[in-house]
């Protein structure tokens, strides 16, 4: 965001970070037995190809400086340089840096390999409030008959005396300098990092993803060192920066090299993903070449699943994943299969999603694994879900050399049309037909997403189909349809069509454990050590088995997700999304089976880079010490923030005070006045994003 242009940029954020894997290259495995036969080599600068401001078109600029890898290769670099960069409109300005170098080289034959690199210094040079500061951005890949290696690096300093690079989130008050907030970078972001935010001082919105990573149709990777997707209303468009190409091809086909790719984009010809988090504890591994290792078999699938919504400030009761099939870790040369008659996912009057019958199955041998889901009739209520869709479907298929996927939506769909629909917009919320349709290809290329607003409620969405994810044991997840839902109203995740295939030969690095424990919670949960600026209590600190208490805390990162784990004896209590404050207040419910004695709360980030300990006392139910509700099961059971003026952030404090049956009546009467708008507006919300 530019402070150039801005009106009075008022940030009330909304952070999405996606810390996709713990390492800083990603390697794909292909084919080790061919020679390089084509290669494919490219690298920018930066570049504004698609800028729209007050609903007109702007001039593209860029890509600046660019370089092509002939298609016979260049065994000398090839290279461009640049002595600035600018991307500006008017007095508004995007972009500024000072020396921009980028190259790329390539042979083909007996170890051919290809290497693109961008490097780009003092970003900005100018004084308008650009959102990104580095004091260098460095991106590579390095493609060969093996696979691609990726790399993207940031250096400081940052805005603001940060001694680290840094992303402004927030421009706070217009009318006051030095109440911006402000996120510091990792020298080596994880690949598609994304943080998102929200500008109210002209209603615009972003989201930000460094080290994004790309699969193109030719097999080649692309790395966006930084991708601002701009979304307007105000400024639309793609600002892109430190972009390099890799790829080859080996023997007679082309050798597949899925990337890591889980972003959220604008437009149909970028990468996206999500929102499924991993972490990898290595990056690297040594294999024998002498006794090739047995294959690790990964095949799963299922028709839809919403884990995680939350509902006016209330996390609700996870629907799926459902029908679910999993691949056994011997193989199975038959389908394994499950279906159901139909599918529903809804909370009160509000539906997001029904469906008619669905099926899934997978198979796989030590040679290849295959996956596959099909839903019919999308949706059959009609309470005006956002998706329409005769029929999806969604398969993958993986050998050890290679996982692809695909995905595809028929119609009919919405009002009428013949094509399988999603509805961006409901218009005005008093008029029936104005409302706004887009027609859904029938094979949706890899992350096509779309995003769009429910007036009524002042929610927002984003759509991805054909969402495909490469996990860091090789395996590949593909969904059909993946609705991100971001609020404020309603947020979480529903996933359609979910399938899953991997044929890994590699043998388990030494340091990585598995387990097929029911318990949420990774076993080294309770090994965290307080990390971070971060502090939590509980109250009250001692409370009976089965009672409850509330954890609240403070320094976060405002929209960081933190998840809340009973140690000694492994338990998740559940998540909450920190408020703009830095804060958060979540009344959690002790486990009825927890044992007496000393235990502790671990606070965490999901790259758990922030942990907090917070101690706390677990009395006998049969001793009459402690408090709590006497509930069995453990979790949150009020999640949200308090903060100024927030009614329903408050309304979980006043429970305790009224007792449980007028809380009660006081949230029913909150959802009874807000009913019969959500009822319309039902289907998935989402992340808005910036300019």
């Amino acid at each position: 965001m530019v402070r150039g242009i801005r009106v009075g940029f008022r940030g009330k954020v909304v952070l999405a970070l996606m810390a996709l894997s713990a390492g800083i290259f990603v390697s794909v495995a292909g084919s080790s037995s061919a020679d390089v036969t084509g290669v494919v080599g490219s690298a920018y600068g930066y570049s504004a190809p698609d800028t729209v401001l007050f609903g007109g078109a702007q001039a593209p600029i860029g890509p600046v400086p660019t370089v092509t890898l002939p298609a016979a290769g260049s065994a000398l670099p090839i290279t461009a340089h640049a002595d600035t960069g600018r991307v500006a409109y008017g007095p508004g300005v995007l972009f500024t840096s000072g020396p921009i170098d980028v190259s790329t080289e390539g042979s083909t034959g007996a170890g051919g390999s290809v290497t693109s690199t961008a490097h780009i210094e003092n970003n900005p040079t100018s004084t308008a409030g650009e959102i990104v500061y580095a004091g260098t951005i460095d991106s590579t890949c390095i493609a060969d008959e093996n696979g691609v290696t990726t790399d993207v690096a940031l250096s400081g300093p940052g805005d603001a005396g940060h001694s680290a690079p840094t992303l402004r989130i927030s421009d706070g008050n217009p009318d006051i300098d030095g109440d911006e907030t402000y996120v510091d970078l990792p020298v080596n972001p994880a690949p598609n990092l994304t943080i998102s935010g929200n500008l109210e001082g002209v209603g615009d919105h972003f989201t930000v993803v460094f080290n994004e990573q790309i699969l193109n149709a030719d097999g080649s990777t692309t790395v966006n060192a930084v991708h601002e997707y701009l979304l307007g209303p105000t400024l639309t468009g793609n600002l892109l920066i430190g972009q390099v190409t890799c790829g080859v091809t080996a023997g007679p086909s082309t050798t597949s090299t899925t990337p890591t790719s889980s972003t959220i984009p604008t437009s149909s010809t970028t990468s996206t993903s999500s929102t499924v988090p991993t972490s990898s504890t290595s990056t690297s591994s040594t294999t024998s070449t002498t006794a090739p290792p047995s294959a690790t078999l990964t095949g799963n699938a299922y028709g839809y699943n919403a884990p995680d919504i939350i509902l006016f400030g209330g996390a609700q009761k996870p629907f799926g994943p459902t029908p679910i099939v999993t691949l056994p870790p011997g193989g199975s040369a038959t389908p394994v299969t499950a279906n159901a008659a139909s599918g529903d996912v809804h909370y009160g009057p509000g539906v997001l999603f029904t469906s008619g019958p669905i099926d899934v199955s997978t198979q796989g041998t030590a040679g290849t694994v295959t996956s596959k889901a099909h839903i019919q009739h999308v949706p059959t209520s009609t309470v005006g879900e956002i998706l329409y869709s005769g029929d999806i479907q969604s398969t993958c298929t993986a050998t050890a050399a290679s996982a692809s996927g695909a995905a595809s939506l028929a119609g009919p769909g919405d009002a009428g049309h013949t094509s399988a629909t999603l509805r961006t917009s409901e218009g005005n919320p008093d008029i029936d037909g104005d409302e706004t349709y887009v027609d859904i290809p029938l094979n949706p290329e890899p992350n096509l997403t779309i995003s769009g607003n429910l007036e009524g409620v002042g929610d927002h969405f984003t759509v991805v189909f054909n969402e495909q994810i490469m996990n860091p044991d090789g395996s590949i997840t593909v969904n059909a349809v993946h609705e991100k839902l971001l609020g404020p109203t309603l947020t979480g995740n529903l996933t359609l069509g979910h399938v899953e295939c991997g044929v890994n030969t590699a043998p388990p690095p030494p340091t990585t454990s598995t387990t097929t424990s029911t318990t949420v919670v990774p076993p080294t949960v309770c090994d965290a050590t307080a990390t971070g600026t971060g502090t939590a209590q509980a109250s009250p600190s001692s409370v009976q088995q089965g009672g409850d208490t509330t954890v609240t805390g403070s320094g976060f990162s405002p929209g960081e997700s933190l998840d809340l784990n009973l140690c000694t004896t492994p338990v998740s209590l559940g998540t909450i999304t920190v408020d703009s404050g830095g804060g958060f207040s979540a009344k959690v419910t002790i486990p009825s089976g927890t044992a007496a004695g000393a235990h502790t709360i671990v606070v965490s980030n999901t790259a758990r880079s922030k942990v907090v300990l917070v101690s706390l006392t677990v009395t006998s139910a049969s001793n009459g010490g402690g408090g709590g509700s006497g509930r069995n099961g453990g979790g949150t059971t009020v999640t949200g923030t308090t903060g100024g003026g927030n009614a329903l952030a408050r309304t979980g404090a006043e429970f305790a005070r009224m007792g449980w049956l007028a809380g009660l009546a006081l949230l029913l009467g909150i959802w009874l006045v807000r009913a019969a708008r959500f009822e319309r507006y039902a289907a998935p919300w989402t992340r808005r994003r910036w300019w």
